[in-house]
Parts: structure tokens; C-alpha cells; sequence
């Protein structure tokens, strides 16, 4: 009997060690073909202060979907001003820093919805790294974004690149300090380019 116990609590731990590595924020852990629609959503964000992650839990909340955070290998500098410096190198030279889960197909998802802050203009260099290994033929991505102050810029732009045969919903671009307490406007955005789970 001791035994028996033994190895159930065995397998719950492996399987609570591949949702860590894997670095899916649900407790179902992946979702796969026989999932419901709303495990069906796919919510991925790269955030460094906390901004993105706060709309990307609000748009995961609304539509039930799975939470996916995006990790560099290395991360970013503590330091900000190291960050923004090396953030600026990356972007220009097209820099995709590895990133720490396996590759996700996005046709196995009704929709994606991407976050990213506004970094010189762009996407944060390790949610291009996602992007460019995302596959999404045709399906729905909708994009947002929180700055400092410069809007979308260029990110929807180059999310579009990365993404040439997906069904581009929109984009939302919040202020980072205006995030956390924009719930009614990540709702309705979200009832704009996912009406009805369609």
C-alpha cells in the first residue's frame, strides 16, 4: 500500500515539474485537440515590470484562455538602463534570444492573443523569437501592447511580418501605469476582435 501511494505521489510531481518547465501558467497543463473552446485561447506575453502580464491575466480571465509567459534563456539586466541598452542592440540587429519552452503550434488554438511592451518602437526582442516559431495559418492573433508613452509604433507592423498568413484581429496598446486598472477596456477590446468566441 505504502508503495502504491508512493508512486501516485511520484507521478504527480512529474507532472507538476513539465508545467514548470514548460512554463504553462494553467494548472491543465497543455492543451491539445479534444480541449474546450475556451481552452482554446492561447494568452502569450513577454513582461518585465508587470504591466503586460497584468492585461494578458485580464484577457486570459475574460475568455477562460491559457496563460503562456514568454522567458528568455538569459533574462534582461535588473538594472533598467542596462536593459533598454541592450534591448536597443537586439532590436536593430534582429536579435531572437532563445527562449525557455518548447515551440507552440498556434493552429492548435481558435485564437492567440500576443503581449509585448513597446521597446524602441518594437516588440520586445524574445516575443519575436515566439513569433518566428509560432505556426498560425490563417488563424486569428490579436495583439497588445503597454508603453511609455509611444503607443503601438511599429509593433503591430512587425508582429504582422513575423506572422504574414495569420488572420490579424488588432491591436490594444495601453499606457504601463494605466494597465492593471483598465479592465473595461481590455473586456471590450477583447469582445471586438473575439466576438462570442468567434
Amino acid at each position: 500500500m505504502k508503495k502504491f501511494l508512493f508512486g501516485l505521489i511520484g507521478i504527480a510531481a512529474l507532472f507538476s515539474l513539465s508545467f514548470i518547465a514548460y512554463g504553462w501558467d494553467s494548472p491543465a497543463g497543455k492543451p491539445d485537440s479534444a480541449a474546450s473552446a475556451s481552452e482554446r485561447v492561447l494568452v502569450a506575453y513577454y513582461s518585465r515590470s508587470g504591466n503586460t502580464k497584468a492585461v494578458a491575466e485580464r484577457i486570459a480571465q475574460k475568455t477562460g484562455g491559457r496563460l503562456l509567459e514568454i522567458k528568455p534563456v538569459t533574462p534582461y539586466p535588473e538594472d533598467y538602463q542596462a536593459c533598454v541598452d541592450q534591448a536597443k542592440v537586439e532590436i536593430r540587429k534582429g536579435v531572437k534570444p532563445a527562449i525557455t519552452h518548447d515551440p507552440v503550434n498556434g493552429d492548435d488554438f481558435d485564437i492567440v492573443f500576443i503581449g509585448s511592451p513597446n521597446w524602441w518602437s518594437s516588440i520586445a526582442p524574445p516575443v519575436s523569437t515566439f513569433l518566428s516559431e509560432l505556426k498560425a495559418r490563417k488563424k486569428p492573433v490579436a495583439l497588445f501592447i503597454t508603453h511609455g508613452g509611444g503607443g503601438k509604433a511599429f509593433t503591430e507592423r512587425d508582429t504582422r511580418a513575423l506572422l504574414p498568413d495569420a488572420d490579424f484581429r488588432g491591436t490594444l496598446a495601453l499606457p504601463g501605469e494605466e494597465a492593471a486598472a483598465s479592465g473595461a477596456k481590455i473586456d471590450a477590446w477583447v469582445d471586438s476582435v473575439y466576438p462570442k468566441g468567434k
